[in-house]
């Protein structure tokens, strides 16, 4: 190639990324701006909490405090997140509300290729005039948001009705489980197998395996009617009361209902004992297959929590 035409290509481009928006030369694109793209249907968080003043609190016997905590919605599911303040020395400091309460949507597909994120809001801890008797001391305080959230999940798979152990059939493409559904409780494999024919069934066993996916923050899965208790510091049992949560519907299709045994009479899953469920359907026996989509939802409480610094410090006399 002429060095002349070649140097002339070289100083075009510079040009052309040059007059680029900076957001999009941080996304790589270069000319016609090109729109981010947001999967609502990933991820592996709820409601996230962001310090806006994370460095420590200075404040003098007398004085108020007032410090903004950041809650935002970044998984697919609108829910009530309460928040608690905690950890501090009541006689030292009272907070105007030591509970408030508020609503986020989650983030919402917009087309194939874009999604609307999560609402977010700030929430400011307020304090009446605090008190000291004798030196400095620190009165951390720990914020605590409590919320229900909701994991679904709608897994393309290939029914063996005919028990063959091959399909006849190309798998559906989905989603990479390991990246999460939009909650912080993940599902993270989904195995089948199939069995029979049997008196004109073929048995085809599910077996789905869960995870705690967000683990920052202190966060943790509790039981969903016993999450007010918690988020309360209420004694709770440990063994039964966290790592639960509740499987409201496994479906095949539009109207093959799942028969999972160890979840029947409503009881909960708990992921600290077993983090994989089985379920089965019975499915008239055909030389064909065909595919269908394996719809699973699971329900639960979760809480997380941030701490603010914050120290009064003793009048100099």
């Amino acid at each position: 190639m002429n060095k002349n035409l070649l140097l002339s290509l070289i100083l075009l481009t510079i040009f052309i990324a040059s007059c680029a928006p900076i957001e999009d030369l941080e996304r790589g694109f270069i000319g016609d701006r090109a729109p981010e793209v947001i999967d609502a249907f990933t991820g592996t968080k709820g409601i996230e909490l962001y310090l806006e003043q994370p460095q420590a609190i200075i404040t003098f016997p007398g004085e108020t405090i007032s410090f903004p905590v950041r809650v935002s919605n970044e998984g697919r599911f609108d829910t009530t997140i309460t928040l608690y303040v905690s950890g501090y020395d009541e006689s030292l400091m009272r907070y105007t509300q030591k509970q408030q309460r508020i609503d986020l949507k989650g983030k919402k597909s917009a087309g194939a290729e874009e999604a609307i994120p999560g609402e977010e809001t700030i929430i400011y801890f307020e304090t009446e005039p605090v008190e000291l008797v004798g030196t400095s001391l620190s009165q951390n305080t720990v914020v605590t948001a409590c919320f229900p959230y909701e994991t679904e999940l709608t897994y393309g798979v290939c029914v063996d009705r005919n028990a063959n152990r091959i399909c006849d059939l190309t798998q559906p493409t989905n989603r990479p489980l390991g990246s999460g559904q939009g909650a912080p409780v993940a599902i993270n494999s989904i195995t089948s197998v199939a069995r029979g024919p049997s008196a004109g069934k073929t048995r085809i066993t599910y077996s789905i395996k869960f995870s705690q996916a967000d683990t920052m923050n202190n966060a943790r899965v509790v039981d969903k009617d016993k999450l007010e208790d918690a988020c309360q510091g209420k004694k709770l049992d440990e063994r039964l009361d966290f790592d639960t949560i509740y499987i409201d519907e496994v479906r095949l299709g539009r109207d093959i209902d799942l028969e999972c045994p160890a979840i029947s009479g409503n009881r909960p899953l708990n992921l600290k004992y077993t983090d994989t469920l089985t379920c089965y359907a019975e499915i008239t026996y055909e030389n064909t297959d065909y595919t269908s989509g394996l719809f699973i939802k699971a329900s639960y409480g979760f809480m997380k929590s941030v701490t603010q610094p914050i120290t009064i410090q003793a009048l100099i006399t």
